[in-house]
């Protein structure tokens, strides 16, 4: 498998919504989240196969998801969270370069908190799916998925 490609390079993605391990609670139950199933998935959904362009980017420090997002939209569209699988499944490998980050905050846990899915790719050689919370700070070491139109 392949190693994230380079901030700013386009690249395709094709995804099942249909798929089963493409649901967007599943995503939580495989990413180990503890209580899983009291989690809610308020957002867009993808349905069926689609294939669409991306590229990642990174936006720097950020003390805030909001300012987050804010920034990115000058860069492209914030996909739905499900991409996160494609993306797995396309760039297995670990790159050391840090944690990417899908910035759709559609998921809440068990007590309403805000989460999006996240892969950790700088420990160990695979990469390592998780949903992180969105009222925590965010370091230069983050990259982030957005859907080019390119």
């Amino acid at each position: 498998m392949a190693c994230f490609p380079a901030l700013g390079e386009v690249f395709e993605l094709t995804l099942d919504g249909n798929a089963p391990e493409n649901d967007p609670i599943e995503m939580v139950h495989r990413s180990g989240e503890v209580g899983f199933e009291k989690w809610q998935h308020k957002g867009r959904q993808i349905n069926g196969v689609q294939t669409r362009r991306f590229k990642l980017v990174a936006v720097g420090c950020c003390d805030h998801f909001n300012l987050v997002v804010a920034m990115l939209k000058e860069h492209g569209k914030i996909p739905e969270g499900q991409w996160r699988e494609a993306l797995i499944e396309k760039f297995q490998d670990a790159d050391g370069n840090g944690t990417v980050g899908i910035a759709d905050d559609s998921w809440r846990d068990q007590f309403v908190d805000f989460f999006f899915p996240c892969i950790r790719a700088n420990c160990g050689p695979i990469c390592i799916p998780f949903f992180d919370w969105t009222e925590g700070g965010f370091n230069n070491y983050w990259r982030w998925l957005v859907e080019v139109d390119e």
